[in-house]
């Protein structure tokens, strides 16, 4: 009887000491994954609001700047905004390297409109204005969102991540 006593209350430490552990990782992955999803949903924001600038600048320089750019600009504009940015994208590798495909695409577009010889325009100088800036500003919550995607990646290993179901996260955006 005493052994069992025993045997029971060694049984009954361990599995709180496992359920401690579960808790414990399940927590810090979740605190690295908000981490994660908090830099990825500033790029996200910087993106949105380049498109809205974007197709302002577009529209104002419509009758001056080369059809050839502006129908890929407008291409590349509707492609980027049919692919809205969300968290859950960055659990599929694949739409994350398709979102980075289209955005690329546009800043390049972008870039070159406002390189280009089309009049000047308050929007298009707005724009030429602004791109900079994102870059700058979209380098840096890249830059947050590797760091956290790295530590959570990092904790994210072994069987433990496994049996929570957490997927590991993209290293860049």
């Amino acid at each position: 009887m005493k052994t069992r006593i025993i045997a029971m209350t060694a049984l009954a430490s361990t599995l709180a000491l496992v359920a401690g552990v579960v808790a414990d990782t399940h927590l810090k992955l979740k605190h690295l994954r908000a981490s994660s999803d908090a830099a990825w949903s500033e790029v996200a924001a910087i993106h949105a609001q380049r498109i809205v600038l974007a197709k302002a600048a577009l529209i104002s320089v419509t009758a001056t700047a080369d059809p050839q750019l502006l129908r890929r600009l407008d291409d590349q504009l509707q492609r980027s905004a049919a692919m809205p940015a969300s968290t859950t994208m960055l659990d599929d590798p694949v739409a994350i390297d398709a979102y980075k495909q289209r955005q690329g695409e546009l800043t390049g577009a972008l870039f070159m409109l406002a390189a280009g010889n089309t009049a000047p325009t308050a929007q298009l100088a707005q724009l030429r204005a602004q791109l900079p800036r994102d870059e700058e500003a979209l380098a840096d919550a890249r830059e947050r969102y590797r760091a956290a995607s790295a530590a959570f990646n990092a904790r994210n290993s072994g069987a433990l991540a496994s049996l929570l179901r957490y997927r590991p996260l993209a290293a860049t955006l």
